[in-house]
């Protein structure tokens, strides 16, 4: 875009003509150039730009990490807007650089008004506030080029490197762990070879400090040496994903938030028989038969008279039923479930007399009521 001057087209145009066409394409309503994965990328970063209004999902902040790879594509949208000479030192370029570790400072500070944990949410924002001080800091530094500006901003990005490069190997990818099996790794691990984890570690140490070519190549050399800094954060986030996705699933499978059955915090070695406990078919039974017990007694409305989804809506089962259960079957070790059934069978049977005494008044009333009519039609 920059060597456009074989074209009567100007700069300004060509840029504008570009941006034009790629929001075309992302926002076409016909169900062409794939319109499943455009509609789900415009809800992300819908999500993402209203960060703070929804509760933050994986893909929320996956999203907003992927845009804080692209400064250089940030720094430069500035000029759709005015020309280069202009726009070189404008507070436009930094703020747009701020966008995308903001929509991430907010989105942590969101989980952390959700959850009130310090740890991880809190420093996790501080992490990219420390990110938005460092943009500043840059830009400072290119307005008033002298000592103290850059003594400030080489302060502030190696702060903000060590920061996030602890982040990314200690809280992104779960490495690092001393006590591991997998040394200096995690203990489940997903890919086989485990020297490509080493390689990470470091590669994306290399990578986090990229900016200090800036500091080591002349300065007439400057738009190469940021372009290939953008590059080499492009490999890294590209890395980095990996990772983090794989992070992600094991501690999802760890913490159970995958699977369907979740096992309990102790182990049974026994059988139902050595510990006295009811079989299966004897807890149906018994379920069924408090269920039969309990429910037409709400549906003739005792206590009070409600619909039938009002009066689902109110039957809610023990919390603790079945804990109630093994210990009443249990309690003596001769009585299996004797003595539950003898106090179902008398439930049933006080059950069954309110019934009868409720039925036998309503026909009385019904009777008398006849009786009453048929006098009424002899007079």
């Amino acid at each position: 875009m920059t060597y456009v001057g074989f074209t009567f087209v100007k700069f300004e145009q060509c840029v504008w003509i570009l941006g034009i066409i790629l929001l075309s394409i992302i926002i076409c309503p016909l169900r062409i150039f794939y319109y499943d994965a455009r509609k789900w990328f415009i809800i992300a970063m819908l999500r993402v730009v209203a960060s703070g209004f929804y509760r933050v999902e994986f893909r929320d902040f996956f999203i907003a990490d992927e845009l804080n790879s692209l400064t250089y594509t940030f720094m430069n949208s500035q000029f759709l807007f005015c020309a280069i000479n202009v726009c070189r030192f404008s507070p436009l370029s930094p703020l747009l650089t701020s966008l995308p570790p903001w929509w991430r400072f907010i989105q942590c500070l969101k989980r952390y008004s959700l959850t009130y944990h310090k740890y991880p949410h809190l420093l996790n924002a501080g992490k990219y506030f420390s990110t938005i001080v460092t943009v500043w800091l840059l830009f400072l530094f290119r307005m008033y080029n002298n000592k103290i500006t850059k003594s400030l901003w080489i302060s502030g990005q190696s702060i903000s490197s060590i920061y996030s490069y602890s982040w990314d190997v200690l809280m992104d990818w779960s490495l690092l762990q001393l006590d591991s099996q997998n040394y200096l790794l995690r203990d489940e691990l997903n890919f086989k070879n485990h020297a490509i984890y080493y390689f990470a570690i470091v590669s994306d140490g290399l990578l986090r400090f990229s900016w200090t070519l800036q500091l080591i190549i002349p300065s007439k050399y400057a738009i190469a040496t940021v372009f290939v800094i953008a590059c080499g954060e492009m490999l890294r986030r590209w890395q980095w994903n990996f990772f983090r996705v794989e992070n992600e699933h094991v501690n999802n499978c760890g913490q159970f938030r995958a699977i369907k059955e979740i096992p309990l915090p102790f182990e049974r070695d026994t059988t139902n028989d050595e510990l006295n406990l009811p079989s299966e078919p004897q807890v149906i039974k018994l379920s069924s038969r408090i269920t039969n017990a309990y429910l037409p007694q709400r549906r003739a409305g005792f206590p009070h008279q409600t619909d039938d989804i009002q009066r689902w809506r109110d039957f809610q089962p023990r919390s603790n039923a079945i804990s109630y259960a093994c210990s009443e079957v249990t309690d003596d070790e001769h009585s299996d479930i004797n003595s539950l059934d003898d106090q179902i069978s008398q439930f049933e049977t006080s059950f069954q007399d309110e019934s009868n005494r409720s039925n036998n008044n309503e026909n009385y009333g019904s009777s008398g009521t006849s009786a009453i009519e048929s006098d009424a039609k002899r007079a």
